[in-house]
């Protein structure tokens, strides 16, 4: 994926203020309000349909495409052009013309239901009443191009595509309001993996060593079994001292849970004896 042709996608937004006049071509000339009003909602439909076939041979032919799909997926749902159950469609002519792009029949981009499920959230982020999905969508894009910038215009660990469907599920799970600038860069920014404890780095240790010493297929010395076997014993202490790894302790909460499930079972035993 050629990262500049990402960066120029989001630069140039799909959505921002002349997305009136782009869903007006996009609906061959007719402004969607609401779906149950419209008469030229079909046509409208049907149109969006042929822009995401085209949307997907763009994809099939290496130019990312996602980004402008979900962008319109938005648009059109807000727009009443679409709505949930055309999902099927969607999805249909999307990897068609990623097939037709490739020369294939058919082409296979992963789960079925897991893809469909990413191109049902944008349309729903588009058919939210109380906030304008569209907003949420732009407001998304542009944190991630700021950060992409605070990160010397390098590329973020996290996909474009995949920080605006995660900005989108946590705008549908709340959707009384536009989501504030703090929770749109919780989705911006990947997760970060919780500092190992100093014990449980010690337990890794103690595991790796481990392996090399009872390693049948390639056996160390006996020396070398001693002085491993005596470093073991000293980290294990030490690992005690801390009070245990977080997998010891876990457990340790098993056995004991499993215990106490034990003795309430005998205790129910000698109750219904004593009846």
């Amino acid at each position: 994926m050629d990262f500049n042709n990402v960066l120029r996608e989001m630069v140039q937004p799909s959505i921002d203020t002349s997305l009136q006049e782009d869903a007006a071509n996009l609906a061959a000339g007719v402004v969607v309000t609401e779906a149950a009003n419209q008469p030229n909602a079909a046509a409208s439909r049907d149109a969006f349909l042929k822009q995401v076939r085209s949307f997907g041979r763009d994809e099939g032919n290496g130019v990312s495409a996602r980004l402008k799909l979900a962008g319109q997926l938005t648009e059109a749902s807000h727009l009443g052009a679409v709505m949930e159950d055309d999902v099927d469609a969607i999805y249909e002519q999307y990897t068609k013309g990623v097939a037709s792009a490739k020369g294939l029949a058919v082409v296979k981009t992963g789960s079925d239901t897991q893809q469909k499920s990413k191109l049902r959230t944008f349309i729903k982020l588009g058919a939210l009443t109380s906030v304008d999905g569209r907003k949420t969508f732009e407001k998304t894009r542009d944190a991630y191009k700021e950060a992409v910038v605070q990160n010397g215009n390098k590329p973020l660990s996290k996909s474009p595509f995949d920080a605006l469907l995660a900005a989108a599920r946590m705008q549908i799970q709340y959707p009384d309001e536009i989501l504030p600038d703090d929770f749109i860069l919780t989705c911006v920014y990947p997760k970060t993996k919780d500092e190992k404890l100093e014990v449980d780095k010690l337990g890794a240790i103690v595991d790796s060593m481990d392996r090399l010493r009872v390693n049948e297929e390639t056996p160390v010395s006996e020396d070398t079994e001693a002085v491993l076997q005596t470093a073991i014993d000293s980290l294990l202490q030490r690992i005690k001292d801390l009070g245990g790894t977080s997998a010891m302790k876990k457990a340790e909460e098993k056995l004991k849970a499993q215990q106490a499930k034990a003795e309430q079972v005998v205790a129910e035993l000698k109750a219904r004896r004593s009846v």
